[in-house]
């Protein structure tokens, strides 16, 4: 211990006991110190895009996701512990096109003005459909998102053509928070475009071998894959997702399935099937499952491309 020349030895005595003494009733020191974390903290909707978003940042980003595996994003209702977690967001990455029906009302109560909101549908092209309705009342679409009952279709990522969309959205961001790390933010983008490409492509080849297969969907998250890939969708048994349909309904998907001669029903693990197992025995057909979430623990989709290369699995060997 240094002591300043000219100090009195009595204070210098004072104060080397008083050291002495602190140090004998904590061995820990009296301030701890936490190291820095420089993550960039992003919160967004689903697991696909938590995962893009992950190979994008890298060491870089800390990243959470709201909808957790099991639960289905249209009937998702936020806890509030969510609204923490995008309190303490600086980047909130949003499918849009209405599909977090929830968040415009979430983030208007945010404390944090520094979180940047970002809507990769900002940058896609839409397939429109018919309106969802999502049973919340007072919570829309973002505007020109909906027309006259017409509403975007926002389950873009599920074709890996629009996901190099999102790498390039999110890359753009992470920059924007993080320049000094540009470079390295653009260097794993480009790595994961390439990995998609090679995804592309297997779906490209595979595809070709489907033609002329026609199948049925759950609801209608299969459709950017269906025409970035020419594959032949018959028809939907959930207009609104979430709400059964009815009777004459049914009736009618019966119908569409004997006459396209459909081979299969596509459901999902995140909605009950039972409505697909009774369209299939009437019609004669199998059910087959295709998840558009995935998430961490889920065997075989537990990463975005993990789980394109399991639905592909599953359209060869429910359409063979």
């Amino acid at each position: 211990m240094r002591i300043r020349q000219g100090m009195n030895a009595a204070a210098a005595i004072a104060a080397a006991v008083l050291i002495v003494a602190a140090a004998g009733c904590s061995k820990k020191p009296t301030k701890k110190v936490e190291p820095e974390n420089d993550s960039i903290v992003v919160v967004t909707s689903i697991f696909p895009l938590a995962d893009i978003i992950s190979q994008v940042g890298g060491e870089h980003v800390d990243v959470k996701f709201l909808v957790q595996p099991g639960q289905s994003p249209h009937t998702f209702e936020p806890l509030p512990a969510d609204m923490k977690v995008l309190s303490d967001a600086d980047i909130v990455a949003l499918v849009g096109f209405g599909f977090e029906f929830w968040a415009d009302k979430m983030l208007s109560s945010v404390q944090n003005k520094d979180v940047k909101t970002i809507h990769f549908s900002d940058h896609v092209k839409p397939i429109m459909g018919e309106a969802h309705e999502h049973g919340h009342e007072g919570e829309s679409a973002h505007e020109g998102e909906q027309e006259d009952g017409i509403e975007a279709n926002p389950h873009y990522w599920l074709s890996p053509r629009r996901a190099m969309i999102i790498v390039s959205v999110i890359k753009d961001a992470l920059i924007e928070k993080a320049p000094e790390s540009s470079g390295y933010f653009s260097e794993k983008a480009d790595d994961y475009i390439l990995e998609l490409k090679k995804l592309d492509g297997e779906l490209t080849v595979h595809s070709k071998a489907l033609a002329g297969r026609k199948f049925i969907t759950f609801h209608s998250a299969w459709d950017y894959m269906a025409k970035d890939y020419e594959l032949e969708q018959a028809g939907v048994i959930q207009e609104f997702p979430g709400k059964e349909p009815a009777p004459e309904q049914l009736a009618r998907i019966v119908d569409k399935a004997r006459a396209s001669k459909a081979k299969a029903i596509f459901a999902e693990p995140q909605l009950n099937s039972k409505t697909a197992d009774v369209i299939a025995k009437e019609a004669g057909i199998k059910v087959a499952i295709l998840d558009p979430l995935g998430g961490p623990g889920v065997l075989g989709r537990d990463s975005y491309l993990k789980l394109m290369r399991y639905n592909l699995g599953e359209m060869r060997k429910a359409l063979r």
